[in-house]
């Protein structure tokens, strides 16, 4: 009996059937009919030290960077008060980030690249 297997290289995935009597994997062509559905979530782009980019995640939580640098910045000048100040302030965005995540949106986090096999 054949056992379905997935794998990811090269930055693409890849899917195929794992037979149990050799071990080899034969890829899964188009006409076998069978489905697949993938969910993941995209990596933001990493800012630049011209942030010349802007980030790709919604607008109402591009503030939340800001409270991380300034969290950083505050540890950094031994001000703790100011540093546990900003760092509350960037929790807050993560958790409203999180319920609008989870919100069954079709745009924002997520996306999907097609690949030919």
């Amino acid at each position: 009996m054949a056992s379905k297997v997935w794998w990811v290289k090269d930055d693409k995935i890849g899917f195929g059937s794992l037979s149990a009597d050799t071990g080899k994997i034969t890829n899964l062509s188009a006409t076998t009919g069978a489905k697949i559905k993938v969910h993941y979530y995209k990596k933001p782009t990493s800012f630049t030290a011209t942030l010349s980019e802007t980030p790709n995640f919604p607008d109402q939580f591009h503030e939340a960077a800001v409270c991380r640098v300034m969290q950083r910045l505050s540890a950094q000048k031994q001000n703790f008060k100011m540093a546990s100040y900003w760092k509350n302030e960037y929790r807050e965005f993560l958790r409203k980030g999180k319920q609008y995540k989870h919100q069954n949106r079709i745009n924002g986090f997520q996306g999907v690249m097609q690949h030919d096999y």
